[in-house]
């Protein structure tokens, strides 16, 4: 594996951009498959409301990692808090939130395609970060992985430890991050009111 002069994968530096890619894609399928909506009104109001709620589970997931992690990622190992359930934890709130998001444009091939390259990618992103962990902390790290679910959270695991001194600088910039799904939930929303009054498909048949 190639690493740079911090010790990354090429694959983790260029992670931004390859998610990046892939908003921009599904962004295209929404546009160009508005006829993947649901047709049952109750399965629509049951996406909304799921969605709305997994945005802001996902969200508030997100800065409690931030509050146990945030400044010590790569300089300690964290065990307690979301990261006694599950060892990536960050990674599975963004997938509920991702999902959240998925669920409110209401967009059948939208919903499929993301349950199913998010796995496939993210496989990948922890395995090449948990390789350079292994690196950093050795068998603190082993044992790590070897009590803790690498993705699904196990509840019955929960520590919360003591709850570390963390900067208020991070946790809003966790919140602002965070913002970015608020929005694009918002946005999600907008663009069903506007879909669903058929507005949508007048403009991209030509009929408008």
């Amino acid at each position: 594996m190639i690493l740079d002069n911090k010790g990354f994968s090429l694959f983790e530096r260029w992670r931004r951009l390859l998610t990046a890619v892939f908003s921009v894609s599904c962004a295209g399928i929404i546009l160009l498959a508005g006829h993947a909506r649901p047709t049952d009104e109750r399965i629509v109001t049951a996406l909304g409301v799921a969605g709305a709620v997994f945005v802001l589970a996902g969200v508030a997931g997100r800065v409690w990692c931030t509050a146990y992690i945030g400044g010590r990622k790569n300089a300690e190992l964290v065990t307690k808090g979301p990261y006694s359930m599950t060892r990536n934890p960050l990674y599975f709130f963004s997938f509920i939130a991702g999902l959240g998001i998925c669920f409110e444009f209401k967009n059948v091939y939208l919903i499929v395609i993301y349950i199913t390259a998010f796995p496939v990618y993210y496989h990948y992103v922890i395995m090449s970060e948990e390789k350079r962990l292994g690196r950093l902390f050795g068998g603190a790290f082993e044992e790590f992985r070897r009590t803790t679910p690498a993705f699904f959270p196990n509840v019955t695991r929960l520590d919360l430890g003591e709850l570390p001194d963390v900067s208020s600088k991070l946790i809003m910039r966790s919140m602002m991050d965070g913002m970015v799904f608020l929005i694009v939930l918002l946005a999600a929303y907008m663009f069903d009111r506007y879909q669903a009054s058929g507005a949508l498909s007048a403009i991209l048949t030509g009929n408008g």
